[in-house]
């Protein structure tokens, strides 16, 4: 359910939650540097989030947890790195010349997100600097895709509404024709990106005229090339639902139980498992799995749907 609050009112909410966020993850030990960039990370994806899906109920606790996703993610990125680099060395018998470092994206995204800078202005800038998007592309093309559905999210009474039931006739098909343009404009002079993978997946679900319609193969191949440019357990979490509808849910399950150690504690975990064994006809399975799911959503509609989905 859309938040009812303002855009200035969330970044009011940001506003606090980033500072307190931050002296959380410092009492746990980690690195300033490294844990000031999670926070950011986890400031832009609340900024994108939560106009549609709803402010949660504790907001610095939203923030913390997302931000040690992103910690734990770079240092498991970092781990594999140093082994890699350690191995090159190893194979050389000539002293190492100094390199431009591999991060040097990650550090401009850094100084995107600097704390002088409001979220409303870090963001664009971010995609415009990392993701390889004009300010315009940003503005008309990631927010026309994704708000061209807002009329069919929700229904009369402010219940949720999932992708696969939503009545695609109150899609506005104009949004969503502006988008593709805007999209296939970018990408034709633009590296595909993070930012343009997921817009490109967006538009996927766009055009599709049913749920049925869906070209899961298409968002399939979008996943992995997502997956490879940003491994993260929440992609790879998206990229299961997809393989369900390209092998069958057994195989995305498999796929998914992986995913357990770093994403047990979040909802969307318990209710992919629950779709997927919804899917496979367990159905006792799919209801705990829901329950689970309920117990964790951090915002009430959210909890609502998925108590709903638990009792059906």
């Amino acid at each position: 359910m859309p938040d009812t609050r303002t855009a200035s009112d969330i970044e009011r909410v940001l506003r606090d939650a980033g500072p307190a966020a931050l002296g959380v993850l410092l009492r746990q030990g980690n690195r300033f540097a490294d844990a000031e960039d999670a926070v950011q990370d986890a400031l832009i994806i609340a900024v994108d989030s939560w106009p549609a899906r709803g402010m949660p109920d504790r907001p610095v606790g939203w923030v913390v947890r997302v931000a040690q996703r992103r910690l734990i993610d770079r240092h498991h990125r970092d781990t594999a790195r140093r082994r890699r680099e350690a191995l090159v060395i190893s194979w050389s018998t000539v002293p190492i010349e100094p390199t431009v470092s591999e991060d040097d994206s990650l550090a401009l995204l850094f100084r995107c997100c600097h704390a002088a800078l409001k979220p409303s202005a870090a963001i664009p800038l971010a995609l415009r600097a990392v993701g390889g998007l004009t300010t315009s592309e940003i503005a008309d093309a990631l927010l026309l895709l994704t708000d061209a559905r807002c009329a069919a999210r929700t229904a009369a009474n402010g219940e949720l509404v999932p992708l696969d039931r939503q009545d695609r006739r109150l899609w506005n098909r104009p949004m969503i024709a502006e988008g593709l343009r805007l999209l296939t404009s970018a990408l034709a002079h633009h590296t595909m990106g993070e930012y343009q993978m997921q817009a490109a997946i967006a538009a996927v679900h766009n055009q599709a005229t049913t749920y049925a319609a869906t070209n899961w193969r298409q968002l399939r191949a979008l996943y992995d090339l997502l997956a490879q440019r940003n491994d993260n357990p929440l992609v790879r979490l998206n990229r299961a639902v997809a393989v369900a509808h390209t092998d069958g849910p057994v195989a995305a399950m498999r796929e998914v139980h992986a995913l357990g150690t770093s994403l047990g504690s979040h909802h969307r975990y318990h209710a992919t498992v629950g779709y997927l064994h919804e899917m496979a006809d367990d159905h006792d399975a799919a209801r705990h799995a829901y329950h689970r799911a309920a117990l964790l959503a951090t915002n009430e509609p959210e909890r609502r749907y998925l108590r709903g989905k638990a009792e059906s």
